[in-house]
């Protein structure tokens, strides 16, 4: 629904990683960080997905295709590291985490 539409829309627009929209969204509606982090980062998918063939298929030379395909290889590499390190950790930590990486960038 609205967190969904948001995080298109937001993410879509200025590039804006989904969960940066979504996981305090979805926190505000009642489920743990945990919870949202894993919600969050299982529907960004499709919106990946999407929002990259809109700006692969405008045919202007927005896609930079060497540099997405090494942002995808290390993301994929690293990704399964990165869940299992969010999973040990507190969900308190996990926040102060976000929102440090939200205000340093």
């Amino acid at each position: 629904g609205g967190v969904g539409m948001c995080t298109g829309v937001f993410g879509g627009m200025v590039g804006l990683g989904g969960g940066v929209v979504a996981i305090p969204m979805l926190c505000a509606l009642g489920l743990s960080q945990h919870h949202a982090i894993g919600t969050s980062v299982t529907g960004i998918a499709a919106t990946c997905l999407t929002g990259a063939a809109t700006y692969w298929f405008v045919g202007d030379g927005s896609v930079d295709v060497a540099a997405a395909l090494a942002i995808a290889l290390c993301s994929v590499l690293s990704s399964h590291a990165g869940a299992k390190a969010g999973k040990r950790m507190s969900g308190r930590t996990l926040r102060l985490a976000l929102a440090s990486f939200m205000l340093t960038t």
